[in-house]
């Protein structure tokens, strides 16, 4: 049975392990962390460079700059916690298929109270789903570990 969390941005944690209080406030906090990283990354000058740079040429990214300078995160994706068992060794993973980041409970514990490698991982994850709208195939490389670097 799968436990439904909702935080105060409507995004939705979906979890059949009980998630503590204590850690949905570290994903609270980390996504407006997320938030306040997209807005100041969407301000910079070469902000369009940047994009490219990571997601491809043949790219529009006008309408995503738009909505992160308004904290706009309405394209990212519901969060499912997962053992990390299930996940293969992996901290997290994204889905284009079901549209939604799979993140391990082990790590989410791990991190609580060090925001910098949850915001660091569900940005990772975030360019991927960011890739997945720019482009019809998956960009060469690991295009969401360098969004989040770039955008950090």
């Amino acid at each position: 049975m799968k436990n439904n969390y909702i935080l105060s941005n409507n995004l939705l944690i979906e979890s059949s392990i009980n998630i503590d209080p204590v850690l949905l406030t570290s994903l609270e906090d980390a996504l407006i962390l997320i938030r306040q990283e997209l807005h100041s990354f969407a301000n910079q000058a070469d902000f369009v460079e940047k994009m490219t740079a990571v997601f491809g040429e043949e790219i529009e990214v006008d309408s995503l700059k738009t909505a992160w300078l308004l904290g706009d995160l309405s394209i990212f994706p519901n969060i499912e916690m997962r053992n990390v068992s299930e996940l293969n060794g992996a901290n997290g993973a994204y889905s284009s298929d079901t549209n939604r980041i799979y993140l391990s409970w082990e790590f989410l514990q791990a991190t609580s109270g060090n925001n910098d490698d949850l915001v660091g991982l569900l940005l990772e994850e975030f360019g991927h789903r960011v890739d997945s709208l720019l482009n019809t195939q998956d960009s060469a490389g690991d295009e969401g570990a360098i969004f989040s670097a770039l955008v950090l």
